[in-house]
C-alpha cells in the first residue's frame, strides 16, 4: 500500500463521518464545469460526464441530509486482495472486468463474513477525485457505488491504486464487515507503524530535497562570485562595453553598462563622454 491509497481511505472516511461538511466540497465542483465537461483543479484531465453539474448538486444534497456513520479501518489482507485484483484489471479489457474471478483472489488470503463491497474508479488522479467520482456515480440512476459507500454494516477497507493504459489511473476499493485471514502474520500488520514509516520517508525526502536546493543555491552563489567578485548586492554579473560615435561634429565615447540582477531582471545604463 502506498500513500495515495491511504489518502483514498482517509477521504472515504471523511465522507462517512462528516457528510454535511463534505457537501460543500462537492458543491464547489460545479464551478469547474464547462457544459458537461468537468476539469478538476490542479488537473489537466477533462472528464466527460453524462449528467453535468446537476449530479454534483444532487450528491451535495444527499450528503447534507445523511447522518454520520462509522469510519472504516484499513485491513491488510483486503489491501493485498485489492492489489492482486488491480493487476488483473490493468491487463483486462474494461468491458470484461466483471469476468475477473475475484472470489479466487479472496480465497488466497481468507474469507469475509457479513457485507462485502467492491468499487472501481477509472481516471481519478487525486484521492478526492476518486471518492467524488464514486459518490456522484454519474450516469447511474441507482447510485449503486454511493449506496455501498454509506453501508453502515461495513467496518474494514482495503485500497490499491495504479496506472491504467486507457484511463491513466485505476483505484480499487474493497470493504467488508469482517475478514477472517488464513495467515496469522496478516493480523499483526500495524498500519499506524506503516503510516509513520511513510511519513518518515516523506520527511527524509523533503530534507534531502531541501539539502540539494541549498547546495544548488550555494553553487550558484559561488559561480556568481567567480564571475564578478565586485558585484554590488543584488547583482549577479556586470558587463561593460565601450564604443565611439560622432555626434554634432564631435567624437564621443559611449560606455554601456549592463547589470544582470539576481531576480532575473536586466538593467542597462549608458554614459556619453566627449573625446574630441
Amino acid at each position: 500500500m502506498d500513500a495515495f491509497s491511504i489518502q483514498v481511505s482517509n477521504e472515504l472516511n471523511q465522507i462517512r463521518t462528516s457528510p454535511e461538511a463534505y457537501a460543500k466540497k462537492i458543491r464547489d465542483y460545479k464551478k469547474y464545469f464547462k457544459g458537461t465537461i468537468l476539469r478538476f483543479p490542479n488537473s489537466n484531465i477533462g472528464i466527460q460526464t453524462q449528467e453535468g453539474s446537476s449530479a454534483y448538486e444532487e450528491a451535495a444534497e444527499f450528503l447534507e441530509n445523511h447522518k454520520k456513520i462509522n469510519s472504516l479501518q484499513l485491513n491488510y489482507p483486503l489491501c493485498l486482495i485489492a492489489k492482486d485484483f488491480l493487476k488483473e484489471v490493468q491487463k483486462t479489457d474494461i468491458n470484461k472486468v466483471n469476468e475477473i474471478d475475484l472470489e479466487s483472489i479472496i480465497s488466497k488470503y481468507g474469507n469475509f463474513t457479513g457485507a462485502f463491497s467492491r468499487a472501481i474508479d477509472f481516471g481519478g488522479t487525486e484521492p478526492e477525485m476518486v471518492i467524488s467520482n464514486l459518490l456522484v456515480s454519474d450516469g447511474d440512476e441507482s447510485r449503486s457505488q454511493r449506496v455501498s459507500m454509506f453501508n453502515e454494516n461495513l467496518n474494514l477497507i482495503g485500497v490499491a491504486s495504479g496506472k491504467h493504459n486507457q484511463y491513466g489511473q485505476c483505484t480499487i476499493i474493497l470493504t467488508c464487515t469482517k475478514f477472517n485471514s488464513n495467515n496469522p502474520d496478516y493480523d499483526k500488520f500495524e498500519f499506524e507503524d506503516y503510516k509513520n514509516s511513510l511519513n518518515n520517508q516523506t520527511e527524509k525526502l523533503k530534507s534531502k530535497n531541501t539539502h540539494l536546493q541549498n547546495l544548488e543555491k550555494s553553487k550558484n552563489t559561488h559561480l556568481q562570485n567567480l564571475e564578478d567578485p565586485d558585484c554590488p548586492e543584488g547583482v549577479r554579473k556586470v558587463v561593460k562595453s565601450e564604443s565611439e560615435v560622432v555626434e554634432g561634429g564631435k567624437r564621443k565615447k559611449i560606455i554601456k553598462t549592463v547589470k544582470y540582477m539576481e531576480d532575473g531582471s536586466v538593467q542597462t545604463e549608458i554614459e556619453k563622454e566627449t573625446i574630441g
